[in-house]
């Protein structure tokens, strides 16, 4: 979502979309396995505290890579800390209040505003003539419905994290004061003591259940900050994981797939996962060997050059596709001993929803874009 690396760099400009492919993948995966499997989440737990899960199918859906596939947020979010915080040092440490904030609405407010209003058309009535839709409709317009559990995940599901990401960029002069007095190591994991106070009085107060308190800039302001402390190494030609990145990266996420099966480490998923995404992350941009010319590599540098868009659609999509789409007929799937309609279906709706997200791309965000650097220039917002 945030402004691109220099242009000399092409090639960590293609490893950036390609973590961007990665990081909407997996969200797209989630959210399809919500649809195909609902309800198959288990938050109960024994009275020895190991998860109730009572079949192989239980364990599959919810042990899966998939099944962590939300963790793609987190990815997003180090990928804008990153990007931003790069940009801030590419520039010499200097900080245009004005132009940092005018080039994020250009960015990421029109193409939001245009999909927010195509919902709202579609539910009309319940907007221009009920209390609770009006006040959906202005919290989503000025993005803070995260700071409610009841307007949380209403209009769209994916739109608390686009909300998140314009609070953690109100924070970001804060971030920088902090990081000027401490240093951004220090900083960084400062925040991670913070996030896992948070994440302790939420606890002994019962209030970490809340998503308006557990998924809120108190506890996911490391992660942005995580991107930010990469931008940093990288600037200065260090390493965060230094040469085995990409071993801690496997074993962060290994435990953390694990640790949904104690009660008492279920609480710790965010920050396994978001040092795993640094580490991936890592690794991805100190891989000499990993971008040589491939159908892989243009098909997901092609991903996320337009993943905000299939972010922003996805899930107002995703539902109805998914049960309009029948790849293989009854008849000749009755063959095989799975059903490949499970794994062919979300494959199949992903291509659909790509094309649609790729003309938004390029008639509304790198319009919009356009606009913001035209204003700019005329010294407007």
């Amino acid at each position: 979502m945030p402004d691109l690396l220099p242009q000399n760099n092409i090639n960590h400009l293609k490893k950036v979309d390609v973590l961007r492919a990665i990081a909407i993948i997996s969200v797209f995966v989630f959210h399809a396995q919500n649809h195909l499997f609902p309800h198959y989440s288990i938050n109960t737990y024994n009275s020895d505290g190991t998860i109730a899960a009572a079949t192989s199918r239980d364990y599959i859906l919810n042990f899966s890579p998939i099944a962590f596939g939300w963790s793609g947020v987190q990815l997003f979010l180090i990928i804008s800390g990153f990007l931003i915080h790069l940009g801030y040092l590419t520039n010499q440490d200097k900080f245009n209040l004005r132009s940092f904030f005018s080039k994020r609405f250009w960015r990421i407010y029109p193409p939001y505003l245009l999909i927010l209003s195509f919902i709202c058309f579609n539910r009309k009535a319940k907007f221009l003539y009920t209390l609770t839709g009006l006040k959906q409709l202005l919290t989503h317009l000025f993005l803070v419905h995260n700071l409610s559990d009841s307007m949380f995940f209403t209009l769209n599901g994916s739109f608390w994290s686009l909300a998140l990401e314009v609070q953690l960029y109100l924070v970001y002069p804060a971030f920088l004061i902090l990081r000027k007095r401490i240093g951004i190591k220090k900083a960084f994991w400062l925040l991670v003591g913070f996030s896992l106070a948070c994440n302790f009085i939420g606890q002994l107060l019962h209030i970490q259940t809340s998503f308006a308190y557990s998924w809120s800039v108190l506890q996911f302001w490391f992660i942005w900050a995580g991107g930010a402390y990469l931008a940093e190494c990288y600037f200065n030609k260090q390493r965060m994981f230094y040469k085995g990145a990409f071993v801690y990266s496997l074993l962060f996420f290994t435990v953390a797939i694990g640790s949904k099966y104690f009660s008492f480490t279920t609480s710790y998923q965010n920050l396994l996962v978001t040092f795993g995404w640094l580490a991936f992350f890592e690794s991805v941009f100190y891989a000499k060997k990993l971008f040589q010319k491939g159908i892989i590599t243009t098909v997901l540098i092609l991903i996320g050059t337009c993943s905000y868009s299939i972010y922003l659609i996805h899930e107002s999509f995703l539902g109805g596709l998914l049960g309009s789409v029948d790849i293989i007929p009854y008849t000749v799937r009755n063959f095989f001993l799975i059903n490949v309609n499970l794994f062919l279906r979300p494959m199949v709706v992903f291509v659909m929803i790509f094309m649609i997200s790729y003309s938004l791309y390029i008639f509304v965000e790198q319009k919009s874009v356009s606009i913001g650097q035209e204003r700019r220039k005329k010294g407007k917002f």
